[in-house]
């Protein structure tokens, strides 16, 4: 053997050491990047799952409600997306979710159509109520025995308008109106007879006011108009006619098949907002007003301009 041979064949297992190393440096190197590109696709497609099972659940959480089959069915499909999760074919994945998404729109559309008629029902039961609330809260104001607003609401009808007057300088005017005699009316024929009588004097008052005006019962047989937008003269003249037609009227009650001709008077007093006033002193001067009309021989209208001439 030469001294070439010698050397080549000293070297030749190193050489093909090293060659063995760089072949496995290479493949090495292939098989890393391939297996960082595939970790990459996983861990997107990973992302991508749980996304879309994210999505899902959050679907699943806000379409929870009452009705017990749509809880199972959703349960259900809850599930269902555990078991996809778990597949490793991505187009089975792709395809179980979209099958899913189909359900679960059909389950979400199912759902809106039973909440639409629930809330036709609630608002239908809510109208009703809000009808039977107004109709009590009326029924509350109103005199059960004549039907006029009793005293509670009339105090707050007529604060209202003394408020409503301070702030915005508009007037208005009162009344008070009272059976005259009307002891001697129960005495004679009953208490029945004298509601009728207090009847016909709502029924009356009624003709002399607008929708605008408010009659109230003040107390037994004494009633009270607003009067929100007449002027003072209008009001006067309209409960002067007043008086004069309830006297001249002969009015036929019937009771216990009995029947009851009778005539009956009225005295009112009539006065007007002024600034500074309060509810209690406007009432005080319409009373005041009353009274005078009832001294001064009832069946008559006064107004605080007569008060004032009676000053001294």
């Amino acid at each position: 053997m030469s001294q070439l041979d010698e050397v080549s064949d000293r070297f030749n297992p190193q050489l093909k050491a090293l060659q063995a190393e760089r072949i496995k440096t290479g493949l090495f190197e292939v098989v890393g990047k391939h297996l960082q590109k595939q970790k990459a696709y996983l861990n997107r497609k990973e992302a991508e799952l749980k996304e879309s099972i994210r999505l899902l659940s959050d679907g699943l959480a806000t379409l929870l409600g009452e009705n017990e089959a749509y809880h199972v069915r959703i349960l259900l499909l809850g599930d269902r997306l555990v078991d996809i999760s778990r597949l490793d074919d991505i187009r089975q994945l792709k395809k179980s979710l979209q099958a899913e998404v189909v359900q679960l729109k059909n389950s979400v559309f199912e759902k809106r159509d039973q909440e639409a008629e629930r809330l036709s029902q609630y608002t239908a039961q809510i109208k009703h109520l809000e009808s039977q609330l107004q109709q009590a809260v009326q029924d509350a104001q109103k005199d059960a025995i004549i039907g006029t607003y009793n005293r509670s609401a009339w105090q707050r009808h007529l604060s209202t308008c003394v408020d409503y007057a301070a702030a915005h300088r508009h007037p208005f005017n009162l009344a008070f109106l009272r059976v005259d005699e009307f002891p001697m009316i129960l005495e004679n024929f009953g208490s029945n007879i004298g509601n009728r009588v207090l009847v016909a004097l709502y029924k009356a008052c009624e003709q002399v006011s607008r929708p605008t005006d408010f009659i109230g019962r003040y107390a037994e047989e004494t009633f009270s108009i607003i009067f929100p937008a007449d002027t003072f003269r209008t009001v006067r003249k309209n409960l002067d006619r007043l008086v004069r037609e309830i006297a001249a009227t002969q009015y036929q009650f019937t009771f216990a098949e009995q029947t009851f001709n009778l005539r009956f008077t009225v005295s009112v007093g009539l006065c007007r907002y002024h600034a500074g006033d309060t509810r209690e002193s406007i009432s005080n001067r319409g009373l005041a007003a009353l009274q005078l009309a009832e001294e001064q021989g009832k069946n008559r209208c006064c107004t605080e301009k007569a008060l004032k001439k009676l000053i001294p």
